[in-house]
């Protein structure tokens, strides 16, 4: 070692010293620098690590509400059904909540590629895996808003023609009962021409809910039509007892 043969020398060890010396300095220097480089390696790959846990788990979490989505999908026409629309919002929440790991994703991906180009690196591709993943978020939240907008229109259009039944049924209840309280036709030609008013008041009543009733049934085969009605044989049923009640106060007029 240069310890060793500075002290079997006799003569001119200064020289040799110095150099010793400079080469121990530049040698922890050196040693140093080393260490805090594999320090910041380190460190890296923790991240690095903890970045590829993270983009995993979120891919998982998006493939799942993919796959939901395309679950429901593939229902056909059963998917227009708007008692399914809950069961779509709840997809479109959980995607929704995705882009909160998705932006701290961001944030960590950056934070790494800044990390190594320090260190002559470059971590670009991190950042394009997270802004795929975005891009398929947002493109599932796009798909998942129109479902929901589809089945809306259909539960706001079944609503509406629930409404128009029940409605139809209270006129036509209402209608029998006048014509159950029409009275026998009178002697006197006052009370006669009272009771002709009351017929005729009848009549056209019977005639409005007539085509009432056929704008309904219509209104019923679409909603059948379209896929709207959760159950056809129902809405069918609806329309026929309508159509009922309708044929009773016909004969009876």
């Amino acid at each position: 070692s240069g310890e060793t043969f500075v002290n079997a020398c006799d003569i001119d060890k200064d020289p040799i010293k110095n150099q010793l010396t400079d080469i121990k300095a530049r040698w922890e220097k050196l040693n140093n620098e080393l260490l805090v480089k594999a320090q910041a390696l380190e460190a890296c790959a923790r991240r690095l690590s903890d970045f590829n846990d993270e983009l995993r788990q979120l891919d998982n979490s998006v493939c799942r509400c993919e796959d939901r989505l395309a679950a429901h999908d593939a229902l056909g026409g059963a998917a227009k059904d708007p008692k399914l629309l809950e069961r779509v919002r709840t997809i479109k929440e959980d995607t929704l909540s995705l882009k909160r790991p998705l932006g701290e994703l961001k944030k960590l991906a950056s934070n790494i590629n800044v990390e190594t180009r320090a260190t002559g690196g470059d971590a670009d591709h991190l950042c394009n895996e997270v802004e795929t993943i975005g891009d398929r978020i947002e493109d599932l939240c796009s798909r998942l808003e129109d479902r929901c907008g589809e089945l809306q229109s259909a539960a706001t259009a079944v609503q509406q023609f629930n409404e128009q039944v029940k409605n139809l049924a209270i006129d036509l209840s209402d209608l029998e009962n006048k014509v159950d309280n029409l009275q026998p036709p009178a002697r006197e030609i006052k009370i006669i021409v009272i009771q002709i008013e009351e017929v005729n008041v009848i009549y056209n009543q019977l005639s409005k809910l007539q085509d009432k009733v056929a704008d309904a049934q219509r209104d019923g085969e679409k909603l059948v039509d379209n896929g709207f009605a959760p159950d056809t044989a129902q809405t069918r049923d609806q329309i026929t007892s309508l159509k009922k009640t309708l044929g009773r106060l016909e004969n009876r007029s």
